[in-house]
């Protein structure tokens, strides 16, 4: 009995002397965050930690602002490389590489702006390298990197922190080891890491943990992106601010593909300014107006790219012996590795100046490679090439065929006015196999009057094909009676249609009165010529040539439209709401023809980012004609078919995978609805061997409406690659007639 009290009591009076001692800490040191339990689990330290400190954050009142701060950083960048192949040249942010195995050295200063939910700017100060093709602006993928490592992403758009609440359902954390105290440091704890399931969003690793605060004083995370192997190692401050923030951080990256190697080491060394102005500039009047945010968009100084500059900035030693003893590891690993049965071939080009040799690769410089180059010797004009062979000038799906493209872009700024005035031309021309058609167009944009955003657009464009209004209404008399979708389908196939080729111009001006309102008008011209004129053509009734010319008048509506301005410009940054779009346009007759039409349309866009890096896209809208003459063109500016190419992140989303292009321009009128869901963790990308294959799935249900066609339905399932899009597509119409299909949208490296 006596035992037992005794044992009462010490455990008693070690309780009391835990909590004495916790309110000393918490008295002498404002920031320090103390655990509830003894032995809690180690992510409710990690998490009751990042709580209470942003609490306690939220509440000081110093001038100081998390959210806003700003940093300075030295990059130390080593790359190691071995190419062996032109495969290379179509990894994103991949330099272009020389042959053989090299070793260069970058020294980076640039600096970073934090925003509000874990977004930033970053702008490269300064750049020194022995790369020949290294551009300064491939370090500015660092500012995707969110400094404040208890934020719900470590990268802003790749991965999920394993150091925030939100994410604790995506990983599983175990205690390694414990770390007694030595010299006054308090004892620490390390926690394995580990994904609950594989995939490219999630990192693992380890983190060493205070057990007294909960708060991670040191990482090493690894995660894949893009087929590199990627390791961060930080080092995370011990007092006030520093406690939520590396200071001192070592990436490596290594990247293995048919005989090429990339292996790199960047040394970074960031500078903090926590107290920053701009949180006290909001007012109601400017609400929306980020410009004091954004300074780092705005600044157009130049790179400095002189060596003699760090020399007087340089925290560390540029060279040390683990450079040296990583470049003879790949050397002998290039000797050595019998797995990779190029690295076993004498690779007696790196070093020959045999002229073949130079003249191969000069050759495949121009076929794979994109070039720039500046017009006028201030850099004010430039031009960009794109590479004579690339992959993602090639596409292919069931409906559109295989076709083919490409595009020059011609630039033009002002030396110290960026913003206010500047002239873009990017003409472009592709190849439609399955129409045997060339498509081109050649669109200028200018830029003026800056004060009210305007923009002058004027284009020149040729080669798609469409039937005109008088073979509508046959059409759709030929199909009155039948209600199946085969049935309506075998008519259209069957149909002879006598399509016409397009030849247009166009010119707009637009105008920005107020932030998210934008007020365009211009002029259409179309001159439309029968692409197979023969006497059976002029028998019936049809004609040559056709030619329209009218008005064209659209309004675009975004409500709490954030914006930046740059000289007098508002550039948009976003919006939390849909973006309206009204339009009408008039046309009127040209030469021989019943041309003239009226048409209005209505748009509806939202793009709604949901959490885990999940997005939620949805596009609704309408149009109908209220005039038709009989050879006019049922044509709508939101609900067409483009055989070619587009430019969308999503090669699958907007469009009806399964539709025949003939059902675009039977209808006097549409209405339509179509949504995409992408999530990088949905299905697929669950499974461990997939997992680094499949970047995105998405799933897409679309819902059109038409005269002949009535209520027709999509549903697909789709994955994104680095290689490829597909999509597994279900068509349902009327009487429930199911039509299945795929298509695929080939590209390299685009997401």
């Amino acid at each position: 009995m006596a035992s037992a009290l005794y044992k009462k009591a010490n455990m008693a009076t070690w309780q009391a002397a835990r909590l004495l001692l916790v309110m000393w800490l918490s008295a002498f040191s404002p920031f320090v965050v103390h655990a509830q339990t003894a032995t809690p689990h180690p992510e409710r330290l990690i998490f009751h930690f990042a709580d209470s400190i942003n609490a306690l954050l939220g509440n000081t009142a110093h001038g100081h602002n998390i959210d806003e701060c700003t940093t300075t950083l030295y990059l130390k960048h080593n790359m190691f490389t071995k190419r062996r192949g032109p495969i290379v040249r179509y990894i994103p942010n991949m330099p272009r590489l020389e042959r053989g195995m090299r070793h260069y050295q970058t020294e980076v200063q640039m600096r970073i702006q934090f925003h509000p939910h874990g977004k930033t700017d970053c702008k490269i100060v300064a750049c020194n390298s022995n790369a020949p093709y290294l551009q300064p602006e491939r370090f500015g993928s660092w500012g995707r990197f969110s400094f404040q490592i208890y934020q719900p992403k470590l990268f802003i758009d790749r991965l999920l922190n394993p150091f925030s609440r939100r994410n604790s359902i995506y990983y599983k954390y175990t205690v390694r080891q414990t770390m007694p105290t030595h010299d006054a440091k308090p004892t620490t704890m390390r926690v394995d890491i580990r994904p609950r399931f594989n995939n490219d969003q999630l990192a693992k690793g380890y983190a060493d943990i205070n057990m007294l605060t909960g708060a991670v004083v040191h990482f090493e995370l690894s995660f894949h992106h893009q087929l590199q192997n990627i390791t961060v190692n930080a080092q995370i401050g011990q007092e006030g601010y520093q406690q939520l923030v590396p200071t001192t951080m070592r990436t490596t990256s290594d990247f293995k593909l048919f005989g090429n190697r990339v292996y790199e080491i960047c040394d970074i060394y960031p500078t903090y300014n926590f107290k920053c102005p701009t949180a006290t500039l909001h007012n109601k009047k400017r609400q929306y107006d980020l410009t004091q945010q954004c300074v780092l968009r705005i600044d157009t100084t130049h790179i400095n790219l002189s060596a003699a500059y760090f020399d007087t900035i340089r925290p560390v030693a540029l060279h040390d012996n683990a450079e040296l003893i990583i470049a003879q590891i790949m050397q002998q690993q290039t000797k050595t590795d019998l797995s990779d049965p190029i690295s076993q071939q004498k690779d007696s080009t790196i070093h020959t100046t045999d002229n073949h040799a130079i003249i191969n690769e000069q050759a495949r410089d121009i076929l794979l490679s994109s070039h720039k180059f500046n017009i006028t010797n201030n850099g004010n004009a430039n031009l960009e090439l794109p590479p004579i062979i690339t992959p993602s000038m090639i596409q292919w799906s069931g409906n559109k065929g295989l076709s083919l493209r490409t595009r020059l872009r011609f630039n033009f700024n002002k030396q110290h006015n960026y913003s206010d005035n500047k002239i873009e031309i990017s003409p472009s021309i592709g190849y439609s196999f399955k129409q045997k058609q060339i498509y081109w167009s050649t669109p200028l944009l200018w830029y003026c009057a800056p004060a009210i955003n305007g923009k002058l657009h004027f284009e020149a464009g040729g080669g798609a094909r469409n039937y005109n209004n008088k073979q509508a209404e046959e059409l759709r008399h030929k199909l009155q009676g039948y209600e199946h979708y085969d049935s309506l389908q075998n008519v259209i196939d069957n149909y002879g249609f006598h399509d016409y080729r397009d030849t247009h111009l166009q010119t707009d001006f637009s105008l920005s009165p107020m932030p998210g309102i934008v007020l365009t008008s211009g002029f259409r011209y179309h001159r439309r010529t029968l692409v197979e004129w023969n006497d059976l053509a002029k028998s019936a009734g049809l004609a040559h040539y056709l030619s329209a010319i009218g008005p064209r008048i659209q309004i675009e509506w975004t409500p709490a439209q954030y914006y930046y301005r740059q000289g007098k410009r508002r550039i948009p940054l976003y919006s939390r709401y849909p973006t309206f779009i009204f339009c009408y346009e008039r046309g009127y007759d040209l030469e021989h023809g019943d041309t003239h039409f009226e048409r209005i349309e209505g748009d509806v866009r939202f793009r709604i980012a949901l959490y885990a890096m999940r997005t939620l896209y949805v596009r609704a809208g309408g149009g109908f004609f209220t005039q038709r003459g009989k050879d006019c063109f049922l044509d709508y500016d939101f609900f067409r078919f483009n055989y070619m190419p587009q430019e969308w992140s999503d090669e699958l989303c907007g469009e009806f995978q399964l539709l025949s292009s003939r059902w675009y321009n039977e209808s006097r009128y549409y209405a339509h609805i179509t949504t995409s869901y992408e999530s990088p963790m949905l299905f697929l990308s669950r499974i461990s061997l997939l997992s680094r294959a499949i970047q995105k799935e998405r799933l897409y249900f679309n819902v059109l409406s038409v005269r002949s066609l009535g209520i027709y339905t999509e549903l697909g399932y789709g994955i994104s690659t680095h290689l490829f899009d597909a999509g597994l597509f279900t068509g349902i119409s009327r009487h429930n007639t199911i039509k299945f299909g795929c298509k695929i949208a080939f590209h390299l490296f685009e997401n």
